[in-house]
């Protein structure tokens, strides 16, 4: 399959199942934020937010509004701008990068360090054929 094809591919299926069929609102068996707060004090990690194919951006958003300083990223612009739009303040926070491209890895490698790099959900069943 082209890249441009696959990109494509992941866009159209994302943004065309409802927001709540990939909400980051899913039942476990442990708080997130509570376990990271933890974390952090524990072994002093920073506040630095790489996430990787952020969905509708709801993650992001929460990381964000917790304090992070967050940097979210996805495959198709159009899926980065329906994130921002559901959540405002991730705007200048976006960048379009595939984590299956050497070439964009060394690019936020170079907006780095970060101390967390989240890549939940189906981000890694999405690498190439």
């Amino acid at each position: 399959m082209r890249e441009a094809d696959r990109r494509r591919e992941i866009a159209r299926y994302y943004l065309g199942i409802s927001p709540d069929e990939i909400s980051s609102y899913v039942a476990a068996s442990f708080d997130l934020w509570d376990s990271l707060s933890r974390y952090r004090k524990e072994l002093a990690i920073g506040v630095r937010w790489l996430e990787l194919g952020g969905g509708m951006g709801d993650l992001a958003g929460g990381a964000l509004a917790r304090g992070y300083d967050v940097l979210r990223t996805g495959v198709e612009d159009a899926l980065l701008q329906t994130g921002a739009l559901r959540h405002p303040r991730l705007s200048g926070r976006l960048q379009r990068a595939d984590v299956f491209d050497t070439k964009a890895v060394d690019a936020l490698g170079a907006r780095g360090p970060f101390s967390i790099v989240a890549a939940l959900g189906a981000v890694l069943n999405h690498a190439r054929d």
